[in-house]
C-alpha cells in the first residue's frame, strides 16, 4: 500500500512520462501482447512499464472522457489529469474476480473522478475564486501593460492592510482561546 505521498510521485512521474517521452520497446511489447487484466496486475505489483502500457492503451478514454465535461476557470489539461488520476486509482483498485472487465472499472472511475472535481470546482465556497480576477492581471489586454493594482488609490492600499492584519490577529487569539 502506497502513502499517499508516494502516490502522488508515482502520478507525477507517469504525466511526466505520457507528456514528454515515446514508450520504450518494453512499453510497446506489453501494450501489444498482453490484456488489460495481466498489465493491471502487473502494475498493481510495482511494475511501471506495466502501468505505462495500460495508461497509453486507455488515454484515448481519458481525453474523450474529459472532453465531455467543463469547469469555470480551468483549462481542458485540468479535467484530462483528472481523468489520469481516475485511471491511476482504477488501476489501484481493480478486482479482476470482481466480475467486470478493466475497461468498464476503469471508464467508471475516470468518470466520477472529473464530476468529482466539476462538484468540487463549482461548490458556492469556490464562487469567489471562480468569478474573482487578480489585482495584477493587465487591464485592456497586454499591450496597455496597467494591472487594477496600479489604479488603485495608495490610501486605500495603506487603510486596508493594518485592518487584515487587525482581523488575522483576532482570529489567532479566538483559536488560542480553545
Amino acid at each position: 500500500e502506497m502513502s499517499p505521498t508516494q502516490e502522488i510521485q508515482t502520478f507525477m512521474n507517469v504525466a511526466e512520462r505520457l507528456l514528454c517521452c515515446k514508450p520504450t520497446a518494453q512499453v510497446d511489447r506489453l501494450t501489444t501482447a498482453m490484456d488489460d487484466q495481466n498489465l493491471v496486475s502487473l502494475a498493481q505489483n510495482g511494475d511501471m512499464d506495466a502501468q505505462e502500457a495500460i495508461i497509453r492503451r486507455h488515454w484515448g478514454l481519458v481525453k474523450v472522457r474529459a472532453r465531455r465535461y467543463f469547469i469555470p476557470g480551468a483549462d481542458r489539461e485540468d479535467l484530462t489529469q483528472e481523468g489520469l488520476l481516475g485511471l491511476m486509482k482504477g488501476i489501484r483498485d481493480f478486482r479482476a474476480n470482481a466480475g467486470c472487465s478493466f475497461r468498464v472499472f476503469a471508464e467508471l472511475c475516470i468518470t466520477r473522478q472529473i464530476i468529482t472535481a466539476v462538484k468540487t470546482a463549482n461548490r458556492l465556497k469556490h464562487l469567489a475564486l471562480n468569478h474573482s480576477c487578480s489585482l495584477h492581471a493587465p487591464l485592456g489586454g497586454e499591450r496597455d501593460g496597467k494591472c487594477l493594482l496600479e489604479l488603485l488609490p495608495a490610501e486605500v492600499l495603506q487603510e486596508e492592510a493594518p485592518a487584515a492584519q487587525e482581523s488575522q490577529l483576532k482570529s489567532i487569539a479566538k483559536a488560542k482561546e480553545i
